[in-house]
């Protein structure tokens, strides 16, 4: 009878419908600091449950850390009025008009300004983890607190140990950290240095070194540095990787998460007087593992400085026949590479 008591006076009262929402989502996210034994309490992203009269609840929020998630400077921390036995941390939800941060119980605290303390957490908990008293929820079936495990532990009470990680799993100076994966194939994930890949750190990744000279420009609107791989059998150019200058470098440094480096490195130069960009090849290699090279870029000039438009793509090979200096062009479909003899064009 109070439940259908409750729901009556509910659903009955649009105004503490539209007033009231009870019910909430909340996601907490925690991290363990380098160097540190004990996980720590980053902040909440917080969702309102709004028409808990329906029977069925959509939620599908994207998590995202807000652009001053690292500026402590302007966290809603900064004047906050949280009691004794609490630390202040955000709620990270974007739309949140009301509060803009909670005050969390220490570990063992909980109550509505966490002024009681829990006796039971001294000793049900492992070491080094969080013990919160009232976060099982009613659905648990249990008055036992809830322990948040730091990286190596787990189990109910963080008392149980992943021992995934004690071989040294990882090559070549690559972090371990297990991941909860119920089949086991997965149990770790190995975090690489800038140098390796692999699910082990165990490849080495394709290093390009690229020092340009001969090339000066005084104030480019852009320069981009574009990575491609040429397609075996249509050649068509598959994009790799960029990076945006203000500037004109004078080294270019990439590290690629494959084997072999990029076969073509371009680059292309904005500037305020011209729509189009000028575009220059760095270097063309075949399947090797790292290239480390002095450049003078080759110029491609648009095929229409070169010949009078319209000229049939069939007939591009006669431009590396008739311009023995010329490396290569494009059009706005292709861009073209003199072979070494000059009779074809690739």
């Amino acid at each position: 009878m109070s439940c259908w008591n409750t729901k009556k006076s509910r659903y009955l009262n649009r105004s503490d419908i539209i007033e009231n929402h009870p019910y909430a989502v909340h996601f907490d996210v925690y991290c363990q600091p380098k160097n540190e034994s004990v996980p720590e309490e980053l902040g909440s992203w917080h969702y309102p449950v709004y028409f808990d009269f329906l029977p069925v609840h959509r939620l599908a929020p994207v998590l995202k850390f807000p652009a001053w998630f690292n500026d402590t400077t302007n966290s809603p921390c900064q004047n906050n009025t949280c009691p004794l036995n609490t630390y202040c941390k955000p709620f990270f939800t974007i739309n949140t008009n009301a509060m803009k941060y909670y005050c969390s119980c220490k570990s063992g605290f909980y109550g509505k300004k966490c002024q009681q303390y829990q006796s039971k957490c001294e000793t049900y908990c492992a070491n080094d983890s969080i013990c919160k008293y009232t976060h099982r929820g009613i659905l648990s079936n249990t008055q036992n607190p809830f322990c948040i495990c730091p990286l190596n532990r787990f189990g109910a009470r963080c008392h149980l140990r992943h021992e995934e990680c004690d071989e040294n799993v990882c090559l070549n100076n690559g972090t371990c950290h297990v991941t909860r994966d119920p089949s086991g194939e997965r149990s770790f994930v190995c975090i690489c240095s800038s140098f390796f890949f692999g699910y082990r750190c165990q490849e080495e990744r394709a290093s390009v070194r690229v020092k340009i000279v001969d090339l000066t420009f005084t104030q480019p609107v852009a320069v981009l540095a574009q990575f491609f791989d040429v397609h075996n059998r249509s050649f068509e150019l598959q994009f790799r990787h960029q990076i945006v200058y203000t500037h004109v470098p004078t080294t270019i440094l990439y590290n690629h998460d494959q084997t072999f480096v990029p076969t073509i490195g371009v680059l292309q130069i904005y500037e305020h007087s011209s729509e189009t960009p000028l575009y220059y090849i760095m270097y063309i290699q075949y399947s090797i593992p790292q290239i480390n090279v002095t450049s003078s870029p080759a110029h491609c000039p648009n095929v229409s400085s070169i010949v009078k438009l319209p000229f049939s793509v069939y007939k591009y090979h006669h431009i590396c026949r008739n311009n023995s200096n010329l490396f290569c062009f494009y059009d706005l479909y292709y861009l073209c590479i003199c072979q070494q003899d000059h009779y074809r064009v690739n």
